[in-house]
């Protein structure tokens, strides 16, 4: 996951250059809701959320499959 100091546009765009598989990436705002979701495909420029985002979660396309716009998750920390 990454993650941002304060919400942006630009600071959560990604880019999938020297990436060999397609990834599900989801961008959730402070309150970790799900702001914008896509499936990013291998060896594109460049994507980014259309609204602000704190946080960006890649992972397996099929993650796509259960999330929806306007969704909430919760983290736990693992220290």
């Amino acid at each position: 996951m990454l993650v941002e100091s304060k919400e942006s546009r630009v600071s959560t765009a990604i880019h999938m250059l020297g990436v060999f598989i397609p990834l599900g990436v989801v961008w959730l705002d402070s309150e970790q809701r799900v702001v914008h979701l896509t499936l990013a495909k291998p060896w594109r420029l460049s994507y980014s959320s259309p609204r602000a985002a704190r946080y960006v979660l890649e992972g397996p396309p099929s993650m796509l499959e259960s999330l929806r716009i306007g969704d909430q998750l919760a983290f736990e920390n693992e220290s």
